[in-house]
């Protein structure tokens, strides 16, 4: 499946707890379970993954820089097989 151009969604913020002087990078966040998208069974914290969604578009909001978009995801897939903690694959025979 062909996938259009990736963009980087961080933002960065030097307002962090350590050092304010340097930057720390704040990236928006899905919260999934593996009901919702079974593919993640196993995965592992910190881990990279690629997903594909398709979202509706619930709400825009302009603003004096940007334009804000509220989506509701519909539907979740993973891109290629994601990595599985070794103890998960032991346990299920893989």
């Amino acid at each position: 499946m062909p996938v259009g151009k990736m963009y980087s969604t961080g933002e960065k913020s030097s307002m962090t707890c350590e050092a304010p002087s340097s930057p720390h990078v704040y990236y928006p966040s899905i919260s999934l379970d593996t009901k919702q998208a079974p593919f993640l069974k196993g995965v592992l914290p910190n881990s990279t993954i690629k997903l594909v969604v398709e979202c509706k578009i619930k709400r825009i909001e302009i603003g004096d820089k940007e334009t804000e978009y509220r989506l509701n995801i519909q539907k979740v897939g993973v891109i290629g097989k994601p990595p599985k903690d070794e103890l998960t694959n032991i346990l299920s025979g893989s």
